[in-house]
């Protein structure tokens, strides 16, 4: 036996225990902090969440880009809500410590309580039990928010990130490259995956149930191994197991799944107090044009409000002075399959998806001009004014100032309008429709 390793094991020891007494000072710097930075960050997500959210329904890396950015997103606010409950009952901990240590004569206030309350006396009698309570509760539900953090990665990983590229590899990238057979190899292999990770849920929900069924340790174990890498599930794994083998801490261990959705959907609560007014939609299309019902202000510059993107067109304001108007519409990826059928003899300038700023091997060497592009632009957008007079001015580039978002700017001549309320109407001359209503904006002259 080696005395210099046993005397280092004996620091070491002595170490860890003065820490695990004082590791209330480390839980509250690092909750202070991470409040702080939660507050903070969930800005800068909330508008990522709301700039990914107008590509993913036409775009796999809108759609993940999204779904990384709401991830992101409720990790936030599992952490602020547990965050938040820690440091309240650690505040009430270090308050009782401070209260034991207060020096007096104690009046006996319990003695003529009714029998129903003599419980009561019970916490007096044992102060120091309380404050021990107390910071074991503290201590575990700060270890507990990690855990609720990383289990919801994990949840997420397999939901919203995996399960979305697989679709796009099997489903958009090898069956165009060979065939449709690739789709049902493809379908199966999906349906494989689903099903090993409800049994991994399961596993995991049930404390370890499915580990325990010895006939069936052969089949699984590789598939625990696998799951347990591409969940992350090995960052926590000790975590999981020191938090469920003791009787305290079993509940928490119970309790993640319940608290992770509870974090993450009690935000979506609200209470609703006008059931008569129909929800606003900037894709609404007028049953009457001459009595529209509905008058979206994401249509306006000016009434936007700053951390909200144009969603499909905008003009400066509903009240116009000036003897043009500036129609700008917006760039949006859904635009490119048509696009691609409408103008196949054009060569994109830039490649779409994934790009690597540093090698970039995949934009075209010959692109087109700028000029063919308008032109198949300005037979994509069919732009009238009151339905009946056709706009034929021009498109340019142009990157909003707001956002700067890219698109299409048209200055419409609005001088010969008659006063008063005036609409302008987009329809998208798709293949697949004649044509398609895009969006309806109303102004006043």
């Amino acid at each position: 036996m080696n005395p210099e390793t046993d005397l280092d094991k004996g620091q070491w020891q002595q170490w860890l225990n003065q820490l695990r007494n004082n590791s209330w000072n480390l839980e509250l710097l690092v909750s202070g902090f991470s409040i702080l930075l939660i507050t903070r960050g969930q800005k800068v997500i909330e508008e990522n969440v709301y700039v990914y959210e107008l590509y993913r329904n036409s775009s796999t890396w809108g759609e993940l880009l999204y779904n990384i950015n709401a991830i992101l997103y409720f990790i936030l606010e599992i952490m602020l809500v547990s965050l938040v409950i820690n440091v309240l009952l650690r505040g009430l901990w270090i308050g009782a410590v401070g209260l034991s240590s207060v020096k007096g004569t104690e009046i006996n206030i319990y003695e003529r309580f009714a029998p129903r309350f003599q419980f009561l006396k019970y916490g007096i009698n044992h102060w120091d039990d309380y404050i021990d309570r107390l910071d074991r509760l503290c201590s575990t539900i700060f270890s507990f928010t990690f855990l609720s953090v990383f289990v919801f990665i994990s949840f997420s990983l397999v939901t919203l990130v995996y399960l979305p590229l697989l679709n796009a590899f099997f489903f958009e990238y090898l069956s165009e490259l060979y065939g449709d057979w690739v789709e049902q190899v493809g379908e199966i292999l999906i349906y494989v995956f689903v099903g090993i990770s409800f049994i991994y849920l399961v596993d995991f929900v049930t404390l370890s149930w499915v580990k325990r069924i010895k006939v069936f340790d052969k089949v699984y174990y590789p598939f625990y191994r696998f799951m347990g890498i591409i969940t992350l599930a090995f960052l926590y794994r000790d975590l999981y197991y020191h938090l469920i083998i003791k009787k305290y801490t079993r509940r928490f261990g119970l309790l993640v799944f319940p608290f992770v959705f509870f974090s993450t959907y009690s935000i979506n609560f609200y209470v609703e107090f006008f059931p008569y007014y129909p929800y606003v939609s900037t894709t609404y299309q007028p049953l009457d044009t001459e009595k529209p019902a509905l008058l979206p202000s994401n249509f306006y510059d000016d009434q936007r409000e700053k951390n909200e993107y144009i969603y499909r067109a905008s003009i400066p304001s509903k009240y116009v002075r000036e003897a043009y108007l500036e129609l700008f519409i917006t760039y949006r990826n859904r635009f490119n399959e048509d696009f691609e059928i409408l103008c196949e003899e054009l060569v994109p300038a830039r490649t779409e998806g994934l790009i690597n700023n540093t090698f970039n091997f995949f934009d075209s060497e010959d692109p087109d001009t700028p000029e063919a592009y308008l032109k198949c632009i300005e037979d994509y957008f069919q732009v009238t004014i009151n339905d009946t007079l056709p706009i034929n001015s021009p498109f340019m580039y142009y990157t909003h100032p707001l956002k700067e978002e890219a698109g299409f700017l048209n200055m419409v001549d609005i001088r010969e309008l008659p006063k008063g309320r005036n609409h302008i109407s987009i329809q998208r001359n798709r293949p697949t429709d004649t044509l398609s209503h895009y969006a309806t904006i109303y102004f006043w002259k």
